[in-house]
C-alpha cells in the first residue's frame, strides 16, 4: 500500500503523496472491520500525523496501534509502522522526558533494528534514521555525533530508496540547527534538502508546508502523556 520511494507524477495538493490510501479506500477498510485492515489504516494515520506534526492525531493513534499490534504480524508494512511509532515516541520523549516514551520508542526501534540486521534491506534506511533520532532525543549526544548519525541515515535511506525517511531526517536535523544549536546556514541547508526530497518524491503539500518556515519553526510538541 505504501510506496516510500514516491511518485513525482502525483500532484494532489491536499494530501501527502507517495501513498495509495485515498478516502474511498479508507471507507472500504473501515467497512471490513478487519483488525489487520484497521491497524494498517492506523499506521497510515500515524504517518500523516507525524509527517505534519499533528500531535493530536499522534496522541490518538499510538495507543490504538499498541493495542492492535498483533494484527499486523507478518504484514510487509510492519517495519515501517514500527519506525513511525519509534520516531513519535522519541520526539515525545525529547519534548517531555516521560519515561514511557523512551521505553516504547526503544521497544519499537529494537524490532526495526532486528529486521534490518537480519536481511530486510528496505529497513536499513529507517533503522539508521531511528538510530539518529535516538542519539538526538534520548541519548542527548553531542551535536557533532548527532550530525554524523543523521548523515549516515541520509546515505542509508538513499541507498535503500526510502526518500520519505531521507526527507524527514533532513527536516529533523534542520530544526536542530534552527532551534537548539542556532546555525541559520546549516538549518537552511538541511531544510532546503528536505523540501527538495519531498518535492521529488511527490509530497507537494508537505514541501509547501515546510516552505512556510515561520509556521514550520513554530510547531511545538504539546502532547502531554
Amino acid at each position: 500500500m505504501l510506496n516510500l520511494s514516491g511518485d513525482p507524477e502525483n500532484f494532489d495538493p491536499s494530501r501527502l503523496r507517495g501513498e495509495a490510501l485515498d478516502d474511498e479506500l479508507s471507507l472500504e477498510i473501515r467497512a471490513t472491520k478487519s483488525d489487520l485492515a484497521l491497524s494498517m489504516e492506523g499506521g497510515y494515520e500515524l504517518m500523516m500525523g507525524y509527517t505534519f506534526e499533528n500531535w493530536d492525531i499522534v496522541k490518538k493513534t499510538l495507543p490504538f496501534l499498541r493495542k492492535h499490534e498483533t494484527a499486523r504480524i507478518g504484514h510487509f508494512c510492519l517495519g515501517f509502522c514500527y519506525t513511525w511509532v519509534a520516531a513519535c515516541h522519541y520526539d515525545l520523549y525529547r519534548a517531555h522526558g516521560t519515561r514511557k516514551h523512551r521505553r516504547e520508542g526503544r521497544r519499537a526501534h529494537r524490532k526495526v533494528k532486528k529486521w534490518a540486521t537480519t536481511g530486510t534491506e528496505m529497513l536499513l534506511g529507517p533503522n539508521k534514521f531511528l538510530a539518529a533520532m535516538e542519539s538526538l532525543c534520548v541519548k542527548k549526544a553531542s551535536l557533532e555525533e548527532v550530525d554524523s548519525m543523521f548523515e549516515t541515515a541520509f546515505t542509508a535511506c538513499a541507498e535503500s530508496n526510502c526518500r520519505y525517511f531521507e526527507a524527514i531526517a533532513n527536516e529533523r536535523l534542520a530544526r536542530l540547527y534552527f532551534d537548539e544549536e542556532p546555525d541559520e546556514t546549516k538549518g537552511e541547508k538541511y531544510l532546503k534538502r528536505a523540501i527538495y526530497l519531498y518535492r521529488s518524491w511527490g509530497a507537494l503539500a508537505k514541501a509547501e508546508w515546510l516552505e512556510n518556515k515561520e509556521r514550520y519553526l513554530n510547531v511545538k510538541v504539546r502532547y502531554e502523556s
